[in-house]
């Protein structure tokens, strides 16, 4: 399949859509605040229609922070992808950085992103929903990796503890204007609240 074959060209105009939405409703966001905007504002701007919109996004809390359901589905899958001879917990800290590789591609939209948030209470709720929603997943992890029929306490408390770990460096990252490298932040998190080994080449500060 060439780059200008008929699914290559419908795949990128999709995927510039998709930008296209994010960005406009970002700016939107930023400048009249999350609860004054509405999703036919964004598609005003974006020159798109309701359809086009939910095509890509479920609700504008989706634009915003993406879909939680596919973040999960993409964090299942690359958990699973990791080789067994890693540990449970060697293979959850992997797995998330890269995605903290990700989100540091992503610097100037997380921090336009978390000051949204921070003045907008009405997704104090829907972060609460992704953190409780992460830590079930990797509870489920746990509990397979260990051949268990149900989780035990130390599974429910490893899993609380990854999940406040990486809350706890996403928000120090970003308070410190997201100018450190996430995944050092996100492995030495981990470090500090899990029993976790360090990165082969890692320092602690």
């Amino acid at each position: 399949m060439t780059a200008t074959s008929p699914v290559g060209l419908r795949e990128l105009k999709k995927q510039r859509t998709y930008e296209e939405l994010q960005r406009v409703a970002l700016e939107l966001f930023a400048a009249r605040g999350f609860d004054q905007v509405t999703i036919e504002d964004i598609c005003a701007d974006a020159e798109v229609s309701k359809t086009t919109f939910y095509r890509y996004f479920d609700s504008k809390e989706d634009v915003l922070l993406g879909s939680m359901h596919e973040k999960l589905a993409e964090m299942a899958a690359a958990l699973a992808q990791r080789p067994q001879s890693e540990s449970a917990i060697v293979a959850v800290r992997n797995a998330f950085l890269e995605v903290a590789a990700e989100y540091q591609s992503q610097r100037v939209q997380r921090l336009a992103v978390n000051r949204i948030v921070r003045g907008t209470p009405s997704l104090a709720a829907r972060n609460l929903e992704q953190q409780t929603a992460w830590e079930n997943l990797l509870r489920e992890f746990f509990v397979e990796r260990d051949g268990a029929s149900a989780p035990t306490l130390s599974h429910c408390v490893l899993a609380a503890n990854v999940v406040a770990s990486l809350r706890t460096a996403m928000e120090y990252w970003l308070n410190a204007g997201a100018d450190s490298d996430l995944p050092t932040v996100v492995d030495e998190a981990l470090r500090l609240s899990v029993t976790v080994p360090a990165r082969r080449g890692s320092r602690s500060r």
